[in-house]
């Protein structure tokens, strides 16, 4: 006599459920999805994708997307859900997957430090000493573009 385990557990004791798919990895959790329309149903909410990138601490960049509201009234849209949170866990991947295989591209990183700030309507003006070059600079922004317009250094 076969039983749908998780089913009877979602009736009486949800929190069983949900305590039962949070021991799952991701490629589980979508294994899981396949196995009937319940499982598919109870995890493609978006609540257990939800659950498990929180246990992965993956809230620390909460701008990239926006945290999936679980929406009750049609199937597609409980779908749609579990894709934002796909797309979230893809992401953290990939980040994983580059920092294992130090896979990245080098970027220079200048180091100044600003030690006077005057701020216009228009501009924004820095007074930096530029320890590389071993300088003072002084940089004109363009407060809209964030853009440095103007660089005069102590000699000009």
């Amino acid at each position: 006599m076969e039983r749908d385990i998780l089913c009877s557990l979602k009736g009486g004791y949800p929190h069983l459920t949900d305590k039962i798919l949070n021991l799952l990895d991701s490629r589980s959790l979508a294994n899981a999805e396949l196995v009937c329309r319940q499982w598919r149903s109870y995890i493609a909410d978006g609540r257990c994708w939800k659950k498990y990138l929180q246990s992965k601490k993956v809230t620390s960049i909460p701008n990239i997307f926006s945290w999936a509201e679980c929406s009750r009234d049609v199937e597609s849209d409980r779908h749609h859900t579990k894709q934002d949170w796909m797309k979230i866990h893809n992401f953290y991947q990939k980040l994983e997957d580059n920092w294992q295989s130090a896979s990245c591209r080098q970027q220079e990183i200048v180091i100044s430090k600003v030690f006077c700030l005057s701020v216009n309507a228009s501009k924004i003006f820095t007074a930096e000493y530029d320890q590389i070059e071993d300088e003072s600079l002084i940089k004109t922004w363009n407060r809209k573009s964030l853009n440095c317009e103007r660089v005069k250094n102590e000699f000009q």
